[in-house]
């Protein structure tokens, strides 16, 4: 079944609201889930990409995001953060 765009986004809401319990983080929700009605692909524009590759190289070759907090921008923080939050529950997944 193909869904329009906001059938997918109205089924990533339902997939998200499925865990009441928070026993998972949304990434993980959409991971084992959402590959049954969309392709990630969909998902992965140029953009998304490189900022994951930018969040791999930072964290394999501890490069700083910035000089310091002060000077750090409030939106890659945000993003980041929320890669590094997905990253780490990634990792503690026995599958």
């Amino acid at each position: 079944m193909l869904y329009t765009e906001k059938e997918l986004w109205n089924e990533i809401d339902r997939i998200l609201a499925e865990d009441s319990e928070g026993k998972f983080t949304s990434g993980q929700q959409c991971y084992f889930n959402l590959i049954h009605c969309a392709n990630p692909a969909y998902f992965l524009t140029p953009e998304v990409i490189l900022t994951l590759e930018e969040y791999m190289a930072m964290k394999r070759f501890k490069i700083p995001l910035a000089r310091d907090i002060d000077s750090a921008e409030y939106e890659r923080l945000v993003i980041f953060s929320s890669i590094d939050d997905e990253y780490n529950a990634a990792s503690k997944l026995d599958v």
